[in-house]
């Protein structure tokens, strides 16, 4: 029998010491790491709290591991819990510092928490690290689309789809931006719809990926889809808040009538809120597509942000169905005088007094015109029209104009009330 010595003893045990450590090392890396796969697939589904649970037992496993407190980070932001969430992106930037994703996350926090400057720089940082952190640009976009630069975010959501061809989350953010924007001239649904079906063919059991497609669907329209759409979602995602709210918004868009829908949109246009306006607008024309009033306001919406051919199309489909309501063609009229077609401006503009001779605001708006024509006598003739309909305004103003440049004797104006938002003034 070989004898032993006590060097290579002390040798083997050692070697037994070191194979043990290693493999007790390794089995806690294991663990971690499945608790915060565990934990992304919940953050995946929106299921915060639970997800945060996932993250924890990674983080008792092993506290140094970053992406773990990134996660939990993700998910306090998620839940509102700024503060808290802002602790552990620090730790995890402490436990790696030269991580751009974790750089990201804690730039999108200053950003959306209102502190442009430093997310900006942040993600300027990132993006130095690493050229190609597809999130870098996602949360660009982000940052584009809180400042209503809609065409700057989708560079941004384009640049990041190309960056990363397996990942549909840029491809989700481009559909919901073409299907949610504030700016109603950046919603359309064809391409909301399209975006959403290119992210379901790299994940089609996505719960956020079908509630992208129900919003391409709402937006066109299509109210039943938008409906079954995300009916599918929350059927994969059953406790998410998210898509819960989103249901219940498509359901009451059915309940509700085009009269209803016309109702709130003109509150919401009221305050300003031309989105939410033209949605309640388009939904009133679709569930009666005879209902003018809706086009009308429709109008008014996109003549407000300037998108003159949809405002003169929506002014056009509501004259086609109540060509006797003069509203409709003095709004027309405005349009074309804003694009400087003078001659059709003129044209509706008549209509609009034939239909109502005491159509104060067409009288003068149809005078301002003629001062672009540089047909004063008769730009005079109109102001006096409308003076004569409604003393007590500002209309006095225009006749002293008029007749200042025909050389006529002017008189000092009374101090005139503000003039309304589709008076027009020279």
């Amino acid at each position: 029998m070989k004898r032993i010595t006590p060097t290579a003893a002390l040798t083997a045990l050692l070697f037994i010491f070191l194979l043990g450590a290693f493999s007790c090392r390794k089995s806690v890396m294991g663990d971690a790491k499945t608790y915060f796969l565990s934990g992304e697939r919940y953050y995946k589904q929106m299921m915060y709290e639970e997800a945060m649970v996932e993250y924890k037992k990674a983080i008792e496993e092993k506290p140094s591991f970053a992406p773990a407190h990134l996660g939990m980070g993700k998910c306090l932001y998620s839940l509102g819990r700024f503060d808290e969430a802002i602790k552990e992106y620090k730790k995890a930037m402490d436990l790696d510092p030269k991580n751009g994703e974790i750089m990201a996350e804690v730039a999108l926090v200053y950003i959306e928490r209102g502190l442009d400057e430093e997310g900006l720089m942040m993600l300027e940082k990132a993006r130095d690290l690493d050229p190609d952190n597809v999130k870098v640009y996602m949360y660009m976009g982000a940052y584009h689309i809180k400042e209503k630069e809609y065409a700057k975010a989708i560079e941004d959501f384009l640049a990041a789809a190309r960056k990363d061809k397996k990942s549909v989350e840029p491809l989700i953010r481009l559909s919901l931006l073409y299907s949610q924007a504030e700016n109603p001239s950046y919603i359309n649904g064809n391409l909301a719809e399209k975006y959403a079906l290119k992210a379901m063919e790299l994940s089609p059991e996505n719960p956020m990926v079908l509630d992208a497609l129900a919003a391409a669907h709402f937006a066109k329209g299509e109210y039943d889809l938008a409906l079954a759409k995300e009916k599918e979602a929350l059927k994969l995602s059953p406790e998410n808040t998210l898509l819960k709210e989103h249901l219940a918004k498509y359901e009451l868009t059915v309940k509700g009538t085009a009269e209803e829908h016309n109702i709130e949109g003109a509150r919401l246009l009221e305050e300003g809120n031309y989105s939410a306006a033209a949605e309640e607008f388009k939904m009133a024309v679709t569930l009666d597509p005879t209902f003018s009033d809706g086009y009308y306001n429709l109008g008014k919406v996109y003549s407000q942000l300037g998108n003159y051919p949809e405002a003169e199309a929506n002014y056009q489909k509501a004259i086609e169905l109540s060509p006797d309501d003069a509203r409709y063609h003095y709004n027309l009229a405005i349009v074309y005088s804003r694009t400087n077609e003078l001659e059709k401006s003129e044209q509706e503009y008549l209509y609009a007094l034939n239909i109502d001779p005491y159509y104060d605001k067409a009288y003068n708006n149809l005078g301002v015109l003629y001062v672009k024509m540089e047909k004063y006598e008769e730009a005079l003739t109109q102001f006096k029209k409308a003076f004569d309909i409604k003393p007590k305004s500002n209309y006095k103003v225009n006749i002293d104009m008029v007749k200042k440049k025909l050389g006529s004797d002017v008189e000092t104006p009374e101090s005139p009330a503000p003039m309304d938002s589709d008076i027009e003034q020279f």
